[in-house]
């Protein structure tokens, strides 16, 4: 039963895409984004980052949407739309390295540091009834909330424990019309 198997984080692919993604955020850093700004700043900071996309001494663009306290957003969607429309590949930098830097501070190194813990195995802990919906549950850590696109290649590194295990991704959408139509044989539910 899942939720008490373990799955295998192979810890030496993991070390080797953490350190593939570290040298792509310090080549952003240094060519892409720090390289395009007459200003240094903290690339984690949206007001500094708002500085250089607003500010007439810099980039100059009109800002977008504000943020509640009333500053110019520097959201996702915001520097996408300066992307796409103003032709500003300094966005882009800034949106890839949001994303890589999201997808190792929340999937790559701690998912690694419970491998390590662990010896290569990450045991998530399953539950039935914490969900109002009956739906299954997963903990510490979530092995549910790992996106396909932004972050697939870190499903790709949880393989099975077993030698000729899989690991399967099952969507339970719609479970109790299924079962429902295969109880009645309703061939048009089925």
């Amino acid at each position: 039963f899942i939720r008490d198997r373990q799955v295998v984080w192979d810890r030496i692919i993991a070390d080797e895409k953490v350190q593939k993604f570290i040298k792509k955020i310090d080549l952003l850093k240094r060519k892409g984004i720090l390289g395009k700004t007459v200003k240094e700043f903290s690339i984690r900071s949206p007001s500094q980052l708002a500085v250089l996309l607003f500010d007439k001494r810099f980039y100059g663009f009109k800002p977008i949407e504000e943020t509640p306290s009333g500053a110019p957003s520097t959201g996702s969607k915001v520097l996408k739309t300066l992307e796409v429309k103003e032709g500003c590949g300094f966005c882009k930098d800034i949106l890839d390295y949001r994303g890589l830097d999201k997808t190792i501070g929340t999937y790559l190194e701690p998912f690694y540091e419970l491998g390590k813990k662990n010896k290569g195995f990450i045991h998530g802990q399953f539950h039935l009834f914490v969900t109002a919906t009956g739906r299954l549950a997963s903990s510490r850590p979530n092995l549910q909330n790992i996106p396909n696109k932004s972050a697939g290649h870190v499903k790709r590194l949880i393989t099975s424990r077993y030698p000729n295990g899989i690991i399967i991704g099952v969507d339970y959408s719609q479970l109790e019309l299924r079962i429902l139509a295969a109880l009645s044989e309703d061939e048009r539910m089925m």
